[in-house]
């Protein structure tokens, strides 16, 4: 989704509200993110960088702007466990199908006493975008389930000319708890659309895809212009 000025507005309210400042920070980025509110678009890791944050350390199969590679279906790798002091989800779990392992991952990422902020859709908004989406209940039932503390929630309203284009803005402080069972997880309320066709390295198949058909229309044309050329000639 990007990181849209009411994103970054939130996360900096957040701090505040927390004391604390860029240059003490470890930050996790979950997805590769574009900051959309600069005059041109630059990723992430480069305006986190400039904030002066410690480490900055963005995970998305992608690779791209220095992205490590990390499958947010399988558990993140020991070196990244309990690193960071705020780990970021803006628009990016919706698109992880093993939900239970997603939210882990977020949790086994950030240190005890640190942060973790998501922007999310709601059900009934951005139809088509992910394959999951979350109502304000999920929020709530999981800051109880894993012991978190609730410090900010807003839900953003879409911007005029964007009907059903909200979002849900949710900042976790991590307790000492360890995180709940599988079983407890997958009982939270949460929509399901089922469109696996958004999840995993889908930017990339999107891609792969956009390509083939490309190359599928230079031949039609190809062919086209050959099959003329023949005609003009049978014609002489």
């Amino acid at each position: 989704m990007g990181i849209g000025i009411e994103v970054h507005e939130f996360e900096k309210e957040i701090l505040a509200i927390e004391r604390r400042q860029w240059p003490e920070i470890a930050l996790c980025e979950l997805g590769n993110q574009k900051i959309k509110f600069l005059k041109r678009r630059i990723p992430a890791k480069k305006f986190y960088t400039r904030m002066g944050v410690r480490e900055h350390v963005s995970l998305d199969l992608n690779r791209k702007n220095g992205a490590r590679c990390v499958d947010l279906d399988r558990p993140v790798p020991d070196d990244l466990l309990e690193r960071f002091d705020i780990v970021t989800d803006y628009g990016t779990l919706e698109h992880v199908n093993n939900q239970y392992q997603a939210f882990k991952n977020m949790h086994d990422l950030c240190r005890t006493g640190g942060l973790m902020l998501h922007s999310l859709p709601p059900p009934g908004h951005w139809p088509g975008h992910g394959r999951y989406y979350y109502p304000e209940q999920f929020f709530e039932e999981l800051a109880l389930l894993c012991g978190y503390t609730i410090i900010g929630s807003i839900r953003r309203k879409a911007r005029e000319g964007r009907a059903l284009h909200d979002m849900l803005l949710v900042a976790f402080r991590k307790g000492e708890a360890t995180f709940p069972e599988k079983e407890q997880i997958l009982l939270l309320p949460l929509d399901d659309s089922g469109d696996t066709s958004t999840t995993g390295n889908y930017t990339q198949r999107k891609k792969a895809s956009l390509m083939k058909r490309t190359i599928e229309k230079i031949k039609s044309r190809r062919k086209s212009a050959q099959d003329d050329q023949g005609m003009r000639s049978n014609n002489l």
